[in-house]
């Protein structure tokens, strides 16, 4: 499929995205399960002390498309321009907290995050992607960083699972 606009996405990819979800939950659930006996058995904690942290535990699963990007992206996008189209009528009708909370779904804490390193920053004449001040960037955005293909230079953290994935797909092309 390569990369596109999210609104090209299919209901199947969309739903395989949701079962992908459903499956990386279950297996955390399994994670939890296993890591709970071995730390019980081997007399890292009790199964008491466990069920007291075991909420603390998250399991981070890498990104394997770009769909969520491309979607986080185009809601971002829409925001901006709803921001961009009510921003005339800031201090009059509406006000800026107001439009961080509603319009750009802002927490409390990310505004002040934000309005911290804008201060830090000093100069809002800076463009994001370098340059000089004032200069226009022209030119095409950079295209997205594919994250599916793997870097020949970094080693795989699962060399045995990609000898058997390439073992599989060996024997299907056959």
């Amino acid at each position: 499929m390569g990369i596109c606009r999210t609104t090209e996405v299919t209901r199947d990819e969309v739903k395989f995205s949701k079962f992908i979800a459903r499956l990386r939950n279950k297996f955390s659930r399994i994670f939890d399960g296993a890591l709970r006996i071995q730390l019980s058995l081997k007399g890292v904690c009790t199964v008491e002390e466990w069920e007291e942290f075991k909420e603390a535990i998250s399991y981070d699963f890498k990104k394997d498309n770009n769909f969520t990007e491309m979607r986080d992206a185009e809601i971002l996008k829409e925001r901006i321009s709803t921001a961009t189209q009510i921003d005339p009528y800031v201090g009059r009708y509406y006000s800026s907290a107001w439009v961080k909370k509603n319009v750009l779904h802002m927490t409390q804490e990310e505004i002040d995050d934000m309005q911290k390193e804008i201060e830090e920053e000093g100069d809002l004449a800076t463009p994001v992607l370098g340059g000089q001040p004032g200069q226009d960037q022209g030119g095409p955005p950079p295209e997205p960083i594919d994250n599916t293909v793997e870097n020949g230079d970094v080693e795989s953290p699962t060399p045995q699972l990609d000898d058997a994935v390439n073992k599989y797909s060996f024997n299907k092309t056959k």
